[in-house]
């Protein structure tokens, strides 16, 4: 079993009452707060951001350097969608992780 993420709860909760905090309001389908986080976040990686890498092509894998020079390209483009593809989740969970008064 894993562990649950934490996704900071519902991003517009509705009170019950007036005045409650949110832990005390109706639980609502919709996006949560790491969702939002996602959705905002800034459009370039910060430096710290490391993302999971595919492995690099090896150069005496290869017969020809033309078929290494391709495989590389597209190992190439892999790795930047990865890094954007990832980023926003990473963004999110570090703005929660701030919330909870553990920034990285």
């Amino acid at each position: 079993m894993s562990a649950q993420r934490n996704d900071g709860g519902p991003a517009f909760p509705v009170p019950l009452n007036p005045g409650q905090p949110w832990q005390g309001m109706a639980p609502c389908d919709g996006m949560t707060l790491r969702d939002y986080f996602i959705a905002h976040a800034p459009a370039e990686p910060q430096r710290w951001f490391k993302p999971k890498q595919p492995q690099q092509p090896v150069r005496e894998q290869f017969e020809s350097y033309a078929s290494y020079q391709r495989a590389f390209d597209a190992w190439l483009d892999d790795c930047n969608k990865q890094l954007y593809v990832e980023w926003p989740a990473a963004w999110a969970d570090e703005m929660l992780k701030a919330r909870e008064g553990g920034a990285a």
